[in-house]
């Protein structure tokens, strides 16, 4: 399914398309005591500061019928919204967009937002139908894949109900990357930037396992590392890369909570 970009403005398809909502956060913003060393230690065990700890919200999805192969790409227009994708929706290949040279369906990604100049600011739910309604239906994970060339790429992915795998690949040429993931988020992070800092909030790095730093490029797994094995992972993935800019991650239902300065302690407030 592609969207010309001279037609957005008509169909909606950045504000009020019935796949794409913007809807305000409460507090979205990272915590601004990050670890620019992500292989330290605990946030918390540092000098005073914003500490980033898990607080449960409640977070209802958005009542959004579920998409499948999404494609939106904009020149210099960024990608602002909410999407509901259901990785096992069938959708027929006449309404999908041609496919590139070399290409085939199974390159398909489930979500595909590009934009060559503006940034990218997305909601992704996740959505699986009922367990009797898969059946014949191959279980693969999702494919979600974020690329801007000029601007700033932030992505908070949630589950609808059951939790659904994913890969999540993010790209930033020029700009910082912001990930939030799910709490039931299990898998490998591979982490990339030229020019920038990577930092971790304090709960997603007390659940990582840091394995390599390579260069410019740190990788991690977060959650129980048995279940790891030696063959193909199809479970949660996560591959952020900046070439100019910071990356974070954490967990997207985490908030900041400051600890008391010395007036408060002092007065009570």
């Amino acid at each position: 399914m592609i969207i010309p970009e001279g037609k957005q403005d008509k169909q909606g398809i950045d504000n009020s398309s019935k796949n794409q909502r913007e809807f305000t956060r409460e507090d979205e913003s990272l915590p601004p005591s990050y670890q620019d060393v992500a292989f330290s230690q605990p946030e918390g065990q540092q000098r005073g500061g914003a500490a980033s700890v898990p607080v449960p919200r409640p977070s209802q999805p958005p009542i959004l019928k579920p998409t499948n192969f999404l494609y939106l790409s904009n020149n210099d227009r960024s990608i602002k919204g909410c999407y509901t994708i259901n990785p096992f929706m069938t959708i027929p290949s006449s309404l999908l967009p041609p496919l590139a040279e070399g290409t085939s369906p199974n390159d398909r990604k489930n979500l595909d937002l590009q934009v060559k100049d503006g940034s990218i600011d997305v909601d992704i739910w996740l959505a699986r139908p009922e367990e009797s309604d898969l059946a014949g239906v191959p279980k693969n994970r999702a494919t979600l894949y974020l690329k801007s060339k000029d601007g700033s790429v932030t992505a908070r992915v949630r589950n609808v109900n059951t939790p659904v795998p994913f890969l999540l690949n993010v790209y930033a040429k020029d700009g910082s990357v912001t990930i939030c993931l799910p709490q039931a988020f299990q898998g490998p992070m591979s982490l990339t930037t030229k020019n920038g800092s990577i930092s971790l909030s304090n709960p997603l790095l007390e659940a990582s396992t840091a394995l390599a730093q390579i260069d410019s490029t740190r990788r991690y797994f977060v959650g129980d590392l048995s279940a790891i094995r030696d063959e193909e992972w199809n479970g949660d993935e996560l591959k952020a890369e900046s070439k100019d800019g910071s990356i974070k991650v954490k967990f997207v239902d985490e908030v900041t909570v400051r600890k008391p300065g010395l007036f408060s302690r002092m007065f009570g407030f």
